[in-house]
């Protein structure tokens, strides 16, 4: 869904404009965020590894894909590079959020499987 007064050139969930600038700012909501399918349309045609770091950097914390299921490993090994690479600027925030959960010792991030 685009917000056409707020943001009219992307979809919601990877607006900076209305995440960050609004939700988080202005409306002061420092809970999880969570995207709608990053599968479906609108974000889809913009390439979901491009959208989910444009997603993560725009203030979300968690990134659904559940309509096209094969594109999960694909789209984690893209936010792996982009982490390494320095693109993701956000991780530190979503991280404190998500530990507000529950789940305490949830880990932000990508880090290579332990080897034996």
């Amino acid at each position: 869904m685009v917000v056409d007064a707020i943001d009219p050139d992307l979809p919601a969930s990877l607006s900076h404009k209305l995440i960050t600038d609004i939700v988080r700012k202005d409306w002061q909501h420092d809970g999880i965020l969570i995207t709608d399918d990053m599968s479906m349309g609108a974000v889809y045609n913009l390439g979901l590894c491009p959208s989910s770091i444009r997603a993560l950097n725009a203030g979300i914390d968690l990134l659904l894909i559940a309509y096209d299921w094969e594109k999960v490993y694909p789209v984690l090994d893209c936010l792996q590079a982009a982490q390494q690479s320095g693109q993701l600027k956000t991780l530190q925030s979503s991280q404190a959020r998500l530990q507000q959960l529950p789940w305490k010792n949830a880990k932000i991030g990508f880090q290579k499987a332990a080897t034996q």
